[in-house]
């Protein structure tokens, strides 16, 4: 069960934060029902997995979501960074491709979207978590035998360099810091003891099973900007035209003692020589005519 919260998806306009702080916190508190979670193929612990990503990024959840366990109240400070990469000719060279199940183009959704394509042509069937397209409706999903003998191995042997997926030129993320404290209160279990009508005089055991039993089920989390700015990287060239042309006039100054100066008189030495060389041709061709006509 997955949810997105401002996902900028058609008929769902973006939500934006006016001020940093947990004042303007994206507060939840969830029930995980760990009586649902079920076999040895369920998750392996109790709680969420959280992730944050920019809209119309392939949220990577198994690689990079955050764990949050019940029992306490979470706090998730968030950072906004911005990284600008470098076109061709450079390399890594960033990029973009078209995509079949997006308009906005990420590295994640490309390489899930080649994933799928790699798959279903191996297996001719796809499975549940892979995203839904016109051209691929038209084949079944896979049964369980499929998933087990074909899906899985062939997913094993997947990487990103069978996939022609480069990096976003512009790419957004963001960094996190948790802190956690435990949940529910004291003042809360005095509500919930009234709302239950759980007297005072309960024996201590009722009263402690109420808590476990709570404190298994329900987690809060509170996700909010520590700062509005964003923090940007760009990449640039380590050696560029400008840095050739500085390091050739900074040798032929300490080696030769070259100035712009000393340019411009070897240039005008070249314009002399020139001119000198022209003017005894010239010499040589009047004095060759006037010993023809002398004759």
């Amino acid at each position: 069960m997955c949810y997105t919260f401002n996902s900028g998806a058609p008929g769902h306009p973006n939500a934006y934060a006016t001020a940093s702080g947990i004042s303007q916190a994206l507060s939840l508190t969830i029930d995980v029902q760990p009586a649902e979670y079920y076999g040895p193929f369920s998750y392996d612990a109790t709680g969420i997995k959280l992730i944050l990503h920019e809209q119309g990024e392939w949220p990577e959840v198994e690689n990079w979501g955050i764990d949050v366990t019940p029992g306490y109240n979470t706090n998730i400070r968030i950072t906004r960074h911005k990284l600008i990469s470098l076109e061709p000719p450079y390399k890594p060279p960033c990029g973009t491709r078209k995509l079949l199940t997006s308009k906005t183009y990420s590295a994640s959704r490309c390489f899930h979207e080649c994933t799928m394509k790699i798959l279903m042509e191996a297996c001719k069937c796809r499975f549940l978590t892979l995203p839904s397209g016109v051209e691929f409706s038209v084949l079944k999903y896979c049964s369980p035998e499929e998933l087990r003998d074909c899906i899985l191995p062939t997913a094993d042997g997947l990487s990103p360099s069978k996939c022609d997926c480069p990096v976003e030129c512009e790419k957004v993320k963001y960094s996190t810091i948790l802190s956690a404290a435990y949940f529910p209160s004291a003042h809360f279990w005095n509500s919930i003891y009234e709302l239950l009508n759980i007297s005072v005089n309960d024996t201590k055991s009722t009263k402690s099973r109420l808590q476990e039993a709570i404190r298994k089920r329900l987690l809060k989390v509170n996700i909010f900007y520590e700062s509005l700015s964003t923090e940007v990287t760009e990449k640039k060239p380590a050696y560029d035209l400008n840095d050739f042309g500085s390091d050739i006039g900074g040798n032929m100054g300490l080696f030769l003692g070259c100035s712009l100066l000393t340019l411009c008189e070897f240039f005008d030495l070249l314009l002399l020589v020139l001119v000198n060389c022209w003017g005894k041709k010239h010499d040589s061709s009047q004095t060759i005519e006037s010993t023809d006509t002398h004759i």
